[in-house]
């Protein structure tokens, strides 16, 4: 069965997501020992190719999505399924700070689909987002 990670990473004015992407895929290949994959448009890939992807997707992302603070490219993350090449999947969102093997025990629990009921920011601890 072949495992791997996904990440989505469009950048945006504010933020350089395909350069976070990067250093989380090193993570990833470090902690957990899984190929990686990032999902990304065009205008992301930096022009001095030097890419920590075991391999490349490249979509037309929705850029319609907005937050308070801006751009929020962030709509086409429910395609992971489909575009994952692996067997099971992680999808990370590209500023996860892998530290540990732990996330590899994902991969023993017997259900198709599983995700996070809460979040908490850490630079307010106790406020949950």
């Amino acid at each position: 069965m072949k495992r791997g990670a996904i990440l989505f990473a469009f950048n945006s004015p504010k933020f350089d997501y395909f350069s976070m992407a990067e250093h989380t895929a090193n993570r990833i290949n470090h902690f957990l020992n899984l190929p990686v994959t990032v999902v990304t448009d065009k205008t992301s890939l930096p022009e001095t190719p030097n890419y920590k992807f075991d391999n490349i997707i490249t979509v037309e992302p929705d850029r319609n999505n907005r937050r308070d603070w801006g751009v929020w490219i962030n709509k086409g993350r429910y395609q992971a399924y489909e575009l994952s090449p692996y067997d099971e999947t992680i999808l990370l969102d590209t500023d996860y700070m892998v530290n540990s093997n732990k996330l590899n025990m994902l991969f023993k629990i017997n259900t198709d689909f599983c995700c996070h009921d809460a979040t908490s920011f850490l630079m307010h601890p106790g406020v949950p987002q």
